[in-house]
């Protein structure tokens, strides 16, 4: 069964935590420290560039929720403009076809 990417950046990070603390000086699967902090910085930094891509996308989802509230507003707007002309006829039928679609 495959490792997952939680397990792995857990892994990395206590393997960090505890060289730093306890054997700064030594070398294991020959590396030093600081050869095994290069070698794992891809990981950290595809880790960190996902959290910032999730965090724009929280906010792209919050802009478009703030807008579609607005773009929802001018809809009904335009909805009763046309429904208040009745000179209006065939784009009367196309709005009443769109709301009996989405009632919204």
């Amino acid at each position: 069964m495959p490792t997952s990417p939680k397990t792995i950046e857990e892994k990395i990070e206590r393997i960090l935590n505890a060289w730093r603390t306890l054997a700064s000086d030594k070398t294991f699967g020959g590396m030093t420290l600081m050869q095994f902090e290069a070698s794992v910085a891809r990981s950290q930094a595809a880790r960190q560039k996902i959290e910032d891509l999730s965090d724009q996308l929280t906010d792209a989802h919050a802009e478009r929720e703030a807008a579609d509230e607005v773009s929802t507003a001018k809809v009904r707007l335009v909805v009763n403009g046309v429904h208040g002309d009745p000179r209006e006829v065939a784009l009367i039928k196309g709005v009443q076809n769109l709301m009996e679609r989405d009632p919204e």
